[in-house]
């Protein structure tokens, strides 16, 4: 069965106390600290947009970096947006300003998930 948890679909069959979650956009980390809080797996939060990755709290589930998940690895620019939930590597029509940002594939996001569980 389907659970949401802050309107992303989960299946907790596959969720437990060994599992590795990649919250790509993490915003302020609210999916990461309730998944963690209910599942009990590590989460590893990866969020670009500065204000936001601030606000992510560190606890020992739950790791982060600032970084946008992107095709291939590098630096590109992020969009920052009024509302954090707009900002994105893509121009938006209501943009305050763009900042370089650490670009990473999604490959290496997962061998950035393997080495957080080391």
């Amino acid at each position: 069965m389907i659970e949401t948890i802050l309107d992303h679909a989960v299946h907790p069959r596959y969720l437990n106390a060994q599992s590795q979650v990649l919250d790509l956009g993490a915003n302020y980390g609210l999916f990461a600290k309730a998944t963690t809080a209910r599942f009990g797996c590590r989460c590893l939060a990866v969020e670009p947009s500065p204000e936001p990755f601030a606000a992510v709290s560190e606890t020992p589930l739950i790791s982060k970096v600032q970084a946008a998940a992107a095709a291939k690895s590098g630096m590109a620019p992020f969009h920052i947006a009024p509302d954090s939930i707009f900002s994105s590597l893509y121009g938006t029509s209501e943009v305050v300003r763009v900042i370089e940002v650490r670009a990473f594939s999604l490959p290496e996001l997962f061998e950035l998930v393997e080495t957080e569980a080391a």
